[in-house]
């Protein structure tokens, strides 16, 4: 289930988004996966890996500010269990040098993430 504001993926049983109040859909757009909101393709790269839900919606809040396009794979994974590797963060490769020094000035936790090359 999705968030057709936020794009924040939810686990079954979850009906409405917790941070937009509007109800979830079983799947976003296709323009939402593969294009920026001008219309333009978006070719999408990781960015980082985090299994700590106060960077997600950290990391959320700064690339929202900065303008950079992105969109999070496994937000609502829960807390780590054997075999989950975490909620991987993608954004616009056209953009990946501007995230990747926001995410390198930002106080997050380290032992929790790890930057994608």
């Amino acid at each position: 289930m999705f968030c057709p504001e936020c794009k924040a993926e939810y686990v079954d049983g979850i009906v409405e988004c917790a941070d937009c109040h509007v109800p979830l859909v079983a799947s976003l757009p296709e323009k939402a996966e593969n294009e920026t909101q001008t219309g333009e393709p978006v070719e999408w790269v990781p960015l980082l890996t985090t299994t700590y839900e106060a960077d997600i919606a950290f990391l959320k809040s700064v690339l929202d500010s900065e303008g950079i396009a992105f969109w999070v794979d496994g937000e609502h994974r829960g807390i780590i269990r054997r075999g989950n590797m975490g909620s991987v963060f993608y954004v616009d490769a056209a953009r990946l040098q501007d995230a990747q020094n926001l995410v390198r000035d930002l106080d997050l936790n380290i032992f929790s993430w790890s930057t994608q090359s």
